[in-house]
C-alpha cells in the first residue's frame, strides 16, 4: 500500500486515517477512500479529507475563507483581515515617527526583519504560532518574548494580556528605578510587588530598593512568572 509523506501534499500532511466507505447505485457494496489528517496552513486546525483529492489539488486549508485569507483574497482588501490592525499598529510603531507611541520602539532601535514586513508574511507566520485562536483574538496580545528585541521569528509569541503587561520593560512608565518597586511614604520602606492575573504574589516592605528587587526577582523564579527579571543599575 501508498505510503504517504508530506512532501505529495502542500507539506502540511499530519498522518493517515480511517479508510472511508462510500456506497453508489453503480457499486452498492461501496468503495474506499483513503483519508489523512492535514493541518489548515490559515488557521492550524486538523481537518479531514481525502487523499486523492488533495494530493492532486494540494490542499493547504480546510476551507475556502481559511484559502481567501491564506492569500489575501478578501473581501474589501487587507483591511478586511482581523490582523490587520496588529500588523499595521506594528509598522507604525516602528517605521513612523509621527506616531504616539514611535518613542518606544522605533527610537528605541526595535526593527521589523525583512521577511515578516509585509502583511502577507507577516500573517502567514503569526497564525502559524502556537496559541493562535483565531475566535479569541480580543484575548490575545502579539507579544515579544524579548521586549529589547526586534519584531523578527523567533522572537513573537501569542500571549494573554497578563503575561504581555508582565514582560513590559523596566521603568517603560517612567516612575521608578525598577518595575514594581517603589518607595512608601508612610512605611519609609521600599515596597517589592508582583501581580499576575489579578493575583499578589509579592507585596513586602524592604530596607533598601536592593533589597525589594532582590525579593521580587526571589518571587519571579520561585513561582515561574513570566516577569523579566531586573538586574542592578547605577
Amino acid at each position: 500500500m501508498l505510503k504517504y509523506t508530506k512532501k505529495m501534499f502542500a507539506d502540511n500532511f499530519i498522518k493517515e486515517t480511517d479508510i472511508k466507505i462510500v456506497n453508489t447505485k453503480s457499486r452498492p457494496n461501496g468503495r474506499k477512500i483513503r483519508q489523512v489528517v492535514l493541518q489548515c496552513k490559515n488557521c492550524n486546525k486538523h481537518f479531514i479529507v481525502d487523499a486523492s483529492n488533495a494530493i492532486r489539488t494540494q490542499q493547504q486549508c480546510c476551507s475556502i475563507t481559511c484559502y481567501r485569507r491564506l492569500i489575501e483574497d478578501f473581501v474589501g482588501g487587507n483591511e478586511a483581515h482581523p490582523l490587520y490592525s496588529r500588523w499595521l499598529s506594528r509598522t507604525q510603531r516602528c517605521t513612523n515617527i509621527n506616531n504616539s507611541n514611535y518613542k518606544n520602539y522605533g527610537a528605541r532601535g526595535i526593527s521589523i526583519h525583512k521577511d515578516i514586513a509585509s502583511f502577507k508574511d507577516f500573517v502567514k507566520y503569526v497564525t502559524q504560532l502556537p496559541n493562535y485562536d483565531e475566535s479569541k483574538l480580543k484575548f490575545l496580545s502579539l507579544d515579544r518574548s524579548d521586549n529589547n528585541g526586534d519584531y523578527k521569528k523567533g522572537n513573537l509569541r501569542w500571549t494573554n494580556r497578563s503575561t504581555q503587561t508582565a514582560n513590559q520593560r523596566p521603568n517603560s512608565r517612567g516612575f521608578n528605578k525598577y518595575t514594581g518597586i517603589g518607595w512608601s511614604k508612610s512605611h519609609k520602606r521600599w515596597i517589592a510587588r508582583v501581580h499576575f492575573k489579578g493575583k499578589t504574589y509579592c507585596s513586602s516592605v524592604h530596607l533598601t530598593e536592593e533589597a525589594a528587587l532582590d525579593a521580587r526577582n526571589k518571587t519571579i523564579i520561585d513561582n515561574k512568572l513570566p516577569h523579566p527579571i531586573q538586574m542592578y543599575y547605577a
